[in-house]
């Protein structure tokens, strides 16, 4: 389980408005203690998951892997979308792969294929992007 704490958020300057929710719901800062470790799923619970993200820049263990694994699974969810346009560009694909062998393997070979590969998905999101804008345009 990830924890943040009050200092680390204020810290890492998150929405003020989240903060003092959350403050509010524990009882304020000061009693529930500005070091004392706040479970991400008691944020969720209190911000709701949009504004738990911001959680995950701040917290007490090292999250690098859960980002990893979140930021996959989320472009999992719409990969789809991508495909179904381009059947053949594996690039997305690729990328979400590589990333994920960068849980495992923390060598500068696997993150340096991890950023090569998320760089040439990123290509090929805004050719896509471009092709759609041209084609709204063209549609009007």
């Amino acid at each position: 389980m990830l924890h943040t704490t009050f200092r680390k958020a204020k810290d890492a300057k998150v929405c003020i408005a989240s903060y003092y929710k959350m403050a509010k719901a524990l009882g304020g800062v000061q009693k529930y203690g500005k070091d004392t470790p706040i479970p991400l799923d008691k944020v969720v619970e209190i911000c709701g998951p949009t504004d738990a993200i911001w959680s995950l820049r701040c917290t007490n263990e090292t999250s690098e892997n859960f980002l990893i694994e979140f930021a996959c699974r989320c472009a999992e969810r719409v990969l789809h979308f991508y495909e179904e346009l381009y059947h053949n560009d594996e690039r997305p694909r690729q990328a979400i792969e590589k990333a994920r062998i960068c849980i495992i393997d923390k060598s500068v070979a696997a993150r340096s294929a991890a950023e090569s590969a998320a760089w040439s998905a990123a290509s090929a999101a805004r050719a896509a992007a471009r092709a759609a804008r041209s084609a709204a345009r063209e549609a009007r």
